[in-house]
């Protein structure tokens, strides 16, 4: 999904740490996952200076994962409509899911 590492912590912190988690979640939920990733609360140490605390920064989510995450999201429904299960194989995005978003 090109989703970096620390992204992939911030969507746990979301709800999204399973596969599974993905049927949970809508086009204007993941658009509001985006948002709060691009500006997430709270503070971390300043790394310029062990004794300030700063903002936290941005975590990056690009359109073409978000694009991504909405095909997951709707391969994972339309799996567990008809009885398939949700395999790693079942859910790349270059093997499978280009083609599931291209029906």
């Amino acid at each position: 999904m090109a989703i970096p590492h620390n992204t992939v912590a911030a969507l746990a912190e979301e709800g999204i740490d399973t596969v599974s988690n993905l049927r949970e979640f809508g086009d204007n939920e993941l658009v509001q996952i985006s948002k709060n990733l691009r500006r997430p609360a709270g503070q971390i140490v300043d790394l310029n200076n062990a004794a300030r605390m700063t903002s936290r920064p941005p975590f990056v989510l690009g359109a073409k994962s978000l694009m991504r995450l909405k095909v997951a999201t709707d391969a994972v429904r339309y799996y567990e409509m008809v009885g398939c299960d949700l395999a790693t194989a079942n859910m790349h995005y270059s093997n499978v899911l280009k083609t599931f978003a291209d029906h």
